[in-house]
């Protein structure tokens, strides 16, 4: 029989417990490798309260027999994937190319045009915390955003993006759709 470890584990709780606290950024990257010259860029400033990550529960589909009263099988199967959503209060020129597609005018230096559809940015996503491990990289995901909020004068008018983990794998590419790094 397997001895069973029971030592109290050295460190702080925060360490062991694999606490995960506040977000000190996100970060976009062509997909690729993670390695130590990943090079990332950073998307923004993201507003308190409006980061969340979800992953969808599993669904149950139970294979019932007349002669029992309970199932004798259970398939588990993921109808949805990892998810992030949260707003970045920028509407610079800038952030409006990089987060909404927008594209420069051929008229004005400053103002760029947005093409009403949606736009699509592929890559690499790092949520980073401001406490804990490293974060969560989606290796292989799919941003869209749009602009959201309110135009009062204690409220801000927001770019809010959902970025979608998609299935990892390929050549050269990250084999597990997200990554949790520790310290």
């Amino acid at each position: 029989m397997a001895d069973l470890n029971l030592t109290k584990p050295a460190g702080s709780l925060v360490a062991n417990l694999g606490l995960s606290i506040g977000q000190a950024g996100i970060y976009w990257a062509d997909r690729g490798m993670v390695t130590d010259t990943t090079v990332w860029t950073h998307l923004g400033v993201v507003l308190v309260g409006t980061g969340s990550i979800t992953d969808e529960a599993a669904s149950k589909t139970d294979i019932n027999v007349e002669e029992l009263d309970i199932p004798i099988y259970t398939i588990w199967e993921k109808n949805g994937g990892i998810m992030y959503e949260g707003d970045i209060p920028d509407l610079s020129l800038a952030s409006a190319k990089l987060l909404l597609g927008a594209e420069q005018s051929t008229t004005f230096d400053n103002v760029v045009g947005l093409s009403g559809q949606a736009f699509v940015k592929e890559g690499m996503f790092w949520l980073k915390p401001k406490v804990g491990g490293n974060g969560i990289v989606f290796t292989n995901a799919s941003l869209v955003a749009n602009i959201t909020g309110n135009t009062t004068k204690t409220e801000t008018l927001n770019i809010h993006i959902q970025v979608s983990a998609n299935a990892g794998g390929g050549t050269g590419f990250e084999e597990k759709a997200v990554l949790m790094i520790g310290k």
